[in-house]
């Protein structure tokens, strides 16, 4: 029978005092409530189980790197190169049991780099992101820094290609240049040029090892021509398992690396239409089986965990994110806790090396995500703590799922989420189009949808034409190219909500973030009587400058295409700078100044456009931000700002 206990008086040493307000910000009991930072980022369990290690943001406004003991309950702090407002700490990671891996990010202006797109657009890109990684001890000692990669999203894979975990000394890494790649040991204690143990190959990219540093894989690239190449062990020789044009849009050939069957090379591909998990066995000729796959959903991110790193299982979205664990072992712990907790969400986060101890996070009706460690051998859960401890007053809101019709008769799923507590009639509506101009939206904790429902608002997330997810033929060009038939089913989540009653005729506003700040402005525009206020949070105002800034980078051009240009009446008809003077409801435009997804510049000149026009507009700026305004204090304005913009246009 499994057993739960309480790890004692770990929920008053996470709890951490706000920073203070600066002068200009503004503030509310539920702004602090909901934009202040999860008690508990990024756990992991230490290599025996015995201490997790997470982040949280520190009363001076950075994040910082705290352990807990579990058997002690003592929790200790570990800086680890964060500082308020220039250098933000993304996610650390135990390398062996006293030595930690950490991924940390600043934004530098552009100075001596390339500028991209034609006259008209330079200057309108002048941050970017540079990261790189530090090593610290447990103790806070020995502090390395290494250099990372300038562009990548700065997730431990994008560093570390192999942890090397049998040599607490070293991880592997890709070492790259203009004609190859191959693979080097970087020695995390003593620093130093990492030293090549698989030499670079002609026209390599990318590399794939089986997690005991032995490479397996690799993906070789020309301006032609794709091919991916994999061996069946050390002494084995390479063969050539993929191949395919450089610009196939259609090919979805994709391997992501080993589970606890070190023959078996997982990947993703296409089945009947979805995105599905495949196994390829290296050593029985390159022979396939499919691992998973769904029929309504593609498979999203693999699932890595343990000592050697090994693939356990997958995502995929419908009405929220959930795991598929193929991984023998795990799939027995989640069954067994899925009896404990059937009716909730249940994520296994880490797994110890030994394979005994797991960090498991549990979402309940009323609780947005709670830690916990289960010792598999015991079986018994222990409660660590909340990960929202500041919401402990204020019980999420139910979102259920609907569908309504579109202007043309298609059936649009979407969440509907209404206040605590409040009529189910007449209230003040917001709609919330997503920031993707592709990916689905999913139910979870989002600060933003919570607190406007607890500001008493109604809240419709639909997934509008354009998304990924439900077929091909849903996603059609994107939602920017398509951009009047994703407005189209944004506005018919609005008279949905109002034919059914729900929101007041004259109380809907629509508020989005980065793409769907820019689908709220081109909602708006195209539909002028139907909202009462607009919201858009470092939303593009010209998706084809957009395009045209980033087209010399990473598939740069295949983005120009999927934002809209270059095409003169498309980027006309498909940007809110131009169509500014169809937009009549108040405006409220938020922007990070360091943002390097939307640049600055598209702020400025879509204020300027707006004001231009005679929307009444109101800005709001923040200095230290990129484009997600993680920083506490901003959230914060951000959330009390939009919350009296609403009250006053309402």
């Amino acid at each position: 029978m499994l057993r739960s206990s309480l790890i004692a008086c770990f929920f008053l040493m996470l709890t951490t005092a706000a920073a203070a307000a600066e002068a200009d910000l503004k503030t509310s009991p539920l702004a602090v409530a909901y934009g202040s930072h999860p008690d508990i980022q990024s756990p992991r369990l230490s290599p025996d189980g015995s201490l997790m290690a997470f982040l949280q943001t520190h009363p001076d406004g950075f994040e910082f790197l705290r352990t807990l003991d579990f058997d002690s309950k003592k929790v200790s702090g570990v800086i680890a190169y964060g500082k308020k407002d220039e250098v933000e700490l993304k996610w650390c990671r135990w390398a062996s049991t006293e030595r930690f891996l950490c991924g940390i990010s600043s934004i530098d202006k552009v100075q001596g780099r390339p500028t991209f797109g034609p006259p008209q657009q330079q200057g309108q890109g002048k941050y970017y992101a540079r990261n790189q990684v530090s090593a610290v001890n447990l103790d806070g000692s020995g502090m390395q820094v290494f250099a990372g990669n300038p562009f990548g999203m700065m997730g431990a894979q994008d560093f570390v290609i192999d942890w090397l975990p049998d040599d607490k000394d070293h991880v592997a890494i890709l070492e790259s240049a203009m004609d190859g790649a191959g693979l080097a040991r970087l020695d995390i204690t003593k620093g130093g040029d990492p030293k090549t143990f698989v030499k670079r190959k002609k026209g390599a990219r990318s590399w794939i090892t089986d997690g005991h540093g032995v490479a397996r894989a690799y993906m070789s690239s020309s301006q032609t021509e794709n091919a991916w190449h994999a061996r069946s062990g050390e002494e084995g020789k390479w063969e050539e398992i993929h191949r395919a044009a450089a610009r196939d849009g259609d090919d979805r050939f994709m391997p992501l690396g080993f589970g606890a069957n070190l023959d078996e090379l997982l990947y993703t591909d296409i089945n009947n239409g979805r995105y599905a998990l495949f196994a390829m066995n290296l050593a029985a000729g390159a022979t396939t089986r499919l691992v998973f796959g769904h029929p309504e959903a593609d498979v999203g991110q693999p699932v890595r965990m343990g000592k050697y790193n090994r693939i356990v299982g997958v995502t995929y979205n419908l009405e929220r994110e959930y795991q598929a664990y193929f991984d023998p072992k795990v799939k027995d712990v989640y069954d067994r806790l899925t009896l404990l907790y059937p009716d909730d969400r249940i994520v296994i986060v880490d797994e110890d090396w030994s394979g005994r101890y797991y960090l498991v996070s549990i979402d309940t009706k009323n609780d947005a995500g709670s830690y916990y460690r289960f010792d598999s051998e015991q079986n018994e859960l222990a409660k660590i703590g909340t990960a929202w401890s500041r919401l402990k007053e204020h019980p999420p809101a139910e979102v259920k799922t609907v569908t309504y019709a579109g202007q043309d008769g298609a059936q649009i799923p979407g969440y509907l989420s209404l206040p605590p507590g409040a009529a189910r009639t007449g209230l003040p509506a917001v709609i919330l189009p997503y920031d993707s101009a592709s990916n689905r939206r999913i139910n979870g904790h989002d600060f933003l949808v919570q607190f406007l429902n607890a500001s008493g608002y109604a809240v419709l997330q639909a997934n509008y034409r354009g998304s990924m997810g439900f077929g091909k033929d849903w996603e059609g060009n994107g939602a920017f190219r398509d951009w009047e038939r994703a407005s189209g089913d944004i506005g018919a989540g609005a008279k949905y909500l109002i034919d059914q009653k729900i929101a007041d005729p004259a109380g809907v506003c629509i508020v989005g973030w980065g793409f769907g700040g820019y689908a709220a402005l081109m909602s708006g525009s195209a539909d002028p009587g139907m909202y009462k206020c607009t919201v858009s949070i470092g939303g593009p105002g010209n998706p084809e400058k957009l395009g045209m800034m980033g087209r010399n980078m990473v598939s740069g051009r295949r983005f120009l295409s999927f934002a809209g240009g270059p095409d003169a009446a498309r980027a006309q008809f498909g940007s809110p700078e131009e169509r500014a003077r169809a937009i009549k409801a108040p405006v409220l435009l938020i922007q990070a100044a360091k943002d390097y997804t939307v640049p600055y510049a598209q702020f400025e000149d879509l204020a300027l456009a707006l004001k231009s026009g005679g929307v009444k507009v109101e800005t709001a700026e923040y200095e230290h931000a990129e484009h997600t305004i993680w920083t506490e204090r901003y959230r914060i304005d951000l959330l009390a700002r939009i919350g009296e913009f609403l009250d006053a246009n309402f």
